[in-house]
C-alpha cells in the first residue's frame, strides 16, 4: 500500500515539511483516495459475490427439501395405491370365497332336497304297491 497523507496532515504539518511539490502530495492524496475506492468496491464487490453464493445455497437446499418433499408423497402415494390395490384383492377374494360357499350351499341344499324327493317317491311307490298288493289280496 502506498503511504498517503491527508490534506489535513499536509495542512497541519506545513507542505514545506514534505520533500515535494504541493502538486505531487495532492496528487499522492488522490492516488490514495482511489485505492481506498477501489479497496472498498473490490470489498463490496466480494460481500455481493458471498450475498449471492449464499442465496444459490440457499435456493439449492430449498430445492432438494422440495425435491425430497415430493419424492415422499410420491412415495406416499404409491404406498396407498398398494395398500387400496391390495385391500380391493383382499376383497375380491373374500367375495369370491363368500360365492362359492354360498354355491356349495345351494349345491346341498338342492342334494337334500332330491334325495327328500326321492324319499318320498319311493314312499309312494311302496305304498301304492302295499295297496295293490292287499287289494290283490282282499280280491282273492
Amino acid at each position: 500500500d502506498l503511504f498517503a497523507p491527508t490534506l489535513s496532515d499536509v495542512n497541519r504539518k506545513g507542505i514545506q515539511m514534505f520533500d515535494k511539490d504541493p502538486i505531487i502530495v495532492y496528487e499522492d492524496y488522490a492516488y490514495a483516495k482511489l485505492l481506498e475506492e477501489r479497496k472498498r468496491r473490490e470489498k463490496k464487490k466480494k460481500e455481493e459475490e458471498e450475498k449471492k453464493k449464499k442465496e444459490e445455497e440457499e435456493k439449492k437446499k430449498k430445492e432438494e427439501e422440495e425435491k425430497k418433499k415430493k419424492e415422499e408423497e410420491e412415495k406416499k402415494k404409491k404406498e396407498e395405491e398398494e395398500k387400496k390395490k391390495k385391500e380391493e384383492e383382499e376383497k375380491k377374494k373374500k367375495e369370491e370365497e363368500e360365492k362359492k360357499k354360498k354355491e356349495e350351499e345351494e349345491k346341498k341344499k338342492k342334494e337334500e332336497e332330491e334325495k327328500k324327493k326321492n324319499e318320498e317317491e319311493e314312499k309312494k311307490k311302496n305304498e301304492e304297491e302295499e295297496k295293490k298288493k292287499q287289494e290283490e289280496a282282499h280280491s282273492n
